[in-house]
């Protein structure tokens, strides 16, 4: 646990394990305790540099608007003050976001890049959903019927059947110390509304997998396709809905095991 002065933000991380380094950029109101289904199995073969964003979690900046790019800036700085050299990077939802824009702005940072759950831009459905969501916050709307309301936005069928799973989920914000407050979701939000790679992405010099999920109703499957199509990387089906690292985290965890030990 330590923090990092990287711009003009501190940022918070964690290093687990040992091995070939590997960075998990978090996505949309997602802090770095998002990876902890995933960390222990990735920790077995690798180093697992996991993080805050700005606006959530324990990364502290002055508040100001962001984009994607500057996410992207962060990272690299992270990396660099880290010492890494050339690590995986690997990012989910809109951390897959911020992949995009460093392959594009720091193509020397790293080599190979996994995009899990994520767009070359974001549709229309998923901004009116997202929108939604963090309205019903702004409204002050009781916990679990937030939480209720935004699960099948998330989830998949099958994660979404079983009730100790949202209990679970429930449980684990509940407990979360360090909350994403309504202005810094709003933050995250604009930052991602104004994100297109469709002018940008070009087939990576580097190997680069894209991993989507069956049921995904914020990135779907055939603009995964997509983006693998564009970047000219292996793409991987995986099932159940957008918050991948959480309802198939062992699926997950092999996936990017597999493709990184190859």
């Amino acid at each position: 646990m330590a923090t990092a002065q990287i711009n003009d933000a501190e940022i918070y991380y964690e290093i687990h394990g040992k091995g070939p380094a590997i960075v998990l950029i978090a996505g949309y109101t997602c802090d770095h305790t998002f990876w902890q289904g995933m960390v222990p199995n990735l920790a077995r073969h690798f180093k697992v540099i996991t993080f805050d964003n700005r606006g959530i979690g324990r990364t502290k900046d002055a508040g100001q608007s962001f984009s994607i790019e500057d996410l992207a800036a962060d990272t690299a700085a992270l990396i660099k003050h880290l010492g890494l050299q050339q690590p995986a990077v690997i990012g989910q939802s809109m951390g897959g976001a911020i992949v995009q824009s460093l392959l594009a702005k720091f193509p020397k940072v790293g080599d190979r890049c996994v995009i899990l759950n994520s767009s070359q831009k974001f549709d229309t459905i998923a901004f009116k959903a997202l929108e939604s969501l963090l309205a019903l916050r702004k409204a002050n709307v009781d916990f679990d019927l937030l939480i209720d309301a935004t699960l099948p936005w998330l989830s998949g069928n099958d994660w979404l059947a079983k009730p100790q799973n949202i209990a679970d989920f429930k449980q684990a914000l509940r407990i979360n110390p360090f909350p994403q407050s309504v202005a810094d979701q709003k933050r995250q939000l604009d930052a991602l509304k104004l994100f297109d790679a469709k002018m940008i992405n070009k087939p990576w010099k580097g190997s680069a997998l894209v991993i989507s999920a069956s049921e995904d109703r914020i990135a779907s499957l055939e603009e995964g396709k997509a983006l693998a199509q564009c970047l000219d990387a292996r793409f991987v089906k995986i099932p159940g809905g957008h918050a991948s690292p959480v309802e198939q985290a062992e699926k997950v965890a092999q996936a990017i095991t597999e493709f990184l030990l190859q």
